[in-house]
């Protein structure tokens, strides 16, 4: 099944900002880029009707193909609980990694992030120049600097 996900930013005239979810219905079919062509069909019309009905401004849309992942969740797992990291970027200027339900093993016993562990730095070397993912605001981390046990 290919359903892709439709993330569309708004903007109105007092420059207030709203994001809006759509989902398209199963486009399956032998190709990918054939599959997203035809998502984009439905984006492109979608948008126009959309901007005939609005009067906010449309700022942007991101499109992404939803693939299931086969994961299961740990016995006593918490997304109610969350890991809060600081990281230095290029500039040296700090930025925050966040991460959900995060596993007990990766903090010291006063609650403090191990920055030095294993799994916090598989996690966090993704963010760093050529690790192919970059924080919010398009740069890079160089180095994790601390982080704590969120409640």
């Amino acid at each position: 099944m290919t359903v892709f996900t439709l993330n569309v930013t708004m903007q109105d005239s007092k420059s207030r900002v709203t994001r809006k979810a759509y989902k398209t219905e199963d486009i399956s079919g032998l190709d990918v880029g054939a599959e997203y062509l035809t998502a984009q069909g439905f984006v492109t019309t979608l948008l126009t009707a959309l901007g005939n009905l609005t009067g906010a401004q449309i700022l942007y849309y991101n499109l992404g193909r939803e693939v299931t992942y086969t994961d299961t969740p740990d016995a006593e797992s918490n997304i109610d609980e969350g890991m809060t990291a600081s990281a230095r970027k290029l500039n040296n200027k700090l930025t925050t990694l966040k991460v959900a339900a995060p596993l007990d093993s990766i903090f010291n016993p006063d609650g403090t992030l191990d920055i030095l562990d294993g799994l916090v730095t598989a996690y966090t070397n993704h963010f760093i120049t050529g690790g192919g993912f970059t924080v919010s605001d398009g740069e890079n981390i160089v180095v994790l600097v601390s982080g704590k046990l969120d409640k």
